[in-house]
């Protein structure tokens, strides 16, 4: 589980699980190059559904609504069972689930219904090693990605604000910025701040993976300086399409030294 070849064994029918608005998530499921169910509330019944289908290791990407008990009924089912967490000590209170999200995890490991307990943060999975539990790292990255027909927008600067608009991914802060470039944001949802009326913006709502990329590799600029982040993924696509992106990632991060070699 430190690799990925360990994480989805060879020869092993893999199916990967996530949420459809963790959009950094979301991108870190398809980088396994497995098929992903996207879903909003797992269940026991999708559970045996993907062990009919003849599936034979099921990863679940952070806790979505119904996590364990999904996981419960499809360690039952005969599945082997993986659990990756994307989220950091370091949030400050934010991701207010995650805590006992992980505690959970850790118990239905204990138990022997989690097989394997992973974080794609390896200072994080140091940690837990070293409180005592069995974790492992499992290093992120992004998904190869081809054939994306670039998308005709209107407007001489188009810019991307891509995330959810709650205090911590600082939304409203960069849209005043769109403004003061006299662009066109483009975003998932508006957030709810009168003053923005005069920006003009196109809302985009949730979109397929699919179509999530095309968009945001065919806007001039992507914007993506959060007050706090655990892995952006979002980032990293958007470097892989050429469009810049101001983000908060520090340049000895190990994010930026696995891009440069996969660029050389």
């Amino acid at each position: 589980f430190g690799d990925w070849d360990d994480l989805r064994p060879p020869a092993r029918s893999t199916i990967q699980v996530c949420h459809p608005r963790w959009r950094g998530v979301r991108t870190s499921a398809y980088a396994f190059a497995d098929p992903v169910i996207e879903t909003d509330l797992l269940t026991s019944e999708l559970a045996h559904e993907i062990a009919d289908a003849g599936a034979s290791v099921v990863v679940v990407h952070a806790a979505p609504p119904g996590a364990a008990s999904f996981l419960e009924a499809s360690s039952g089912a005969g599945l082997a069972t993986r659990q990756v967490f994307h989220s950091s000590m370091a949030l400050p209170g934010t991701d207010g689930g995650e805590a006992e999200a992980v505690t959970v995890a850790i118990d239905m490991h204990e138990a022997g219904v989690l097989d394997r307990m992973g974080f794609v943060k390896v200072g994080l999975a140091e940690a837990f090693v070293a409180l005592g539990y069995k974790a492992s790292h499992v290093p992120n990255r992004t998904p190869r990605v081809t054939d994306v027909e670039a998308l005709t927008l209107e407007g001489d600067l188009n810019i991307g604000v891509f995330h959810d608009p709650y205090w911590r991914k600082n939304t409203t802060t960069q849209l005043g910025a769109v403004a003061i470039l006299g662009g066109t944001a483009h975003v998932m949802h508006l957030p709810d701040v009168g003053y923005l009326e005069h920006l003009e913006t196109v809302q985009q709502g949730e979109l397929p993976r699919e179509a999530f990329i095309a968009l945001q590799g065919s806007v001039d600029l992507n914007l993506y300086v959060t007050l706090s982040e655990s892995h952006p993924m979002s980032p990293m696509e958007s470097y892989q399409f050429g469009v810049p992106c101001l983000d908060p990632l520090h340049p000895r991060s190990p994010l930026w030294v696995y891009l440069a070699e996969r660029q050389s």
